[in-house]
C-alpha cells in the first residue's frame, strides 16, 4: 500500500526525469528506498503517512547532521557535498511537519508543569511524556527537553 508521502514522491520523481534533474532523482530514489525497507524489516508495522513522514524526517536530520559534521570540519558552504545534503533538505522540507514557536513550546511547557506538579528534575520525563502525547507531532522533542530541563533545574 502506497502512502500521500509515497504518491507525492513518485509524482516529483516522475517530474525530475523528465527533467533529467539527476539529484533530485537520487535523492527521492534514496527517501523511497528507506520506506522499502521499514516496510519490509523484520516485525515490520504497517507504513502509513505519519510513519513515512517519520522516516523522512530521520533522513533530513541525518543530511543535517552531515552539513554540520562538514562545517565542523572546516568545509565552507560552497563545496559540492553541503550544496548537495542543502538541495534535499530544502527538497523535503514540504514534507516536514511545522513545530510550534519556541514561545508556543514554552508556554505548553510552563502549563505542563504546573498542572502536573513537577517540582525537580526527576519529574522530567513525566512532563516530556505529557507534552509528547498530547501534542504529538506539534513539538520540538528536543526543544521541549531543553526547556523542560532548564524549568526543573531548581
Amino acid at each position: 500500500m502506497s502512502t500521500e508521502v509515497e504518491a507525492e514522491l513518485m509524482t516529483q520523481l516522475k517530474a525530475a526525469m523528465r527533467a533529467q534533474d539527476k539529484r533530485t532523482i537520487s535523492a527521492i530514489r534514496m527517501v523511497r528506498s528507506k520506506i522499502s525497507e521499514a516496510r519490509t524489516a523484520k516485525n515490520a508495522k504497517e507504513i502509513d503517512n505519519d510513519a513515512a513522514v517519520e522516516i523522512l524526517r530521520g533522513y533530513v536530520k541525518s543530511l543535517e547532521a552531515a552539513i554540520v559534521e562538514f562545517r565542523a570540519n572546516g568545509v565552507d558552504d560552497d563545496d559540492e557535498n553541503i550544496i548537495q545534503l542543502s538541495a534535499e533538505v530544502e527538497l523535503f522540507d514540504p514534507y516536514m511537519p511545522k513545530f510550534k514557536s519556541e514561545d508556543e513550546t514554552a508556554a505548553l511547557v510552563d502549563a505542563t508543569i504546573a498542572s502536573s506538579g513537577a517540582t525537580s528534575p526527576k519529574d522530567a520525563g513525566r512532563v516530556m511524556g505529557m507534552l509528547m502525547k498530547s501534542h504529538k507531532g506539534e513539538l520540538d522533542a528536543g526543544l521541549v527537553r531543553t526547556l523542560v530541563d532548564a524549568r526543573l533545574k531548581g
